[in-house]
């Protein structure tokens, strides 16, 4: 029964660890986030809505190795780190809200949903990944 425990019980820092270097050495191709929090998209022929997912996971994802920085994204941080309009950052927002891809947590501020990262990376690799590379 131990054996079974290990396999189904973890460690949520390790299993933490494990998964978010393995998510980051996936989309670092597409994306980096500054010291500063800022975020760099490093592929342009990409869709507005992925675009706007992909920072949010990515600020997700470095907050997780350096708590320093916000896991959180502002709406007037993703229309001035992705050069998009407001009615089109709300417009995109609001359809990976309902979509349950991200999570508002209040009034203009969004987060990436843990356990959507996965899907949407493994979604971003076909989708631009050869072109990409």
């Amino acid at each position: 029964m131990e054996d079974v425990k290990k396999l189904f019980i973890v460690d949520e820092k390790e299993f933490d660890i494990k998964n978010t270097e393995k998510f980051i050495r996936k989309i670092a191709d597409f994306v980096k986030v500054g010291k500063d929090a800022s975020i760099f998209l490093e592929i342009e022929s990409i869709n507005k809505t992925d675009k706007i997912q992909l920072a949010i996971v990515a600020r997700f994802l470095a907050n997780k190795i350096d708590k320093n920085i916000l896991q959180e994204v502002s709406l007037p941080e993703i229309m001035q780190f992705l050069s998009l309009p407001q009615n089109t950052a709300t417009a995109r927002i609001s359809e990976l809200v309902k979509g349950r891809n991200i999570r508002r947590i209040k009034v203009g501020k969004y987060v990436a949903v843990p356990h959507q990262i996965d899907k949407f990376i493994e979604k971003i690799n076909k989708k631009y990944g050869e072109k990409h590379e």
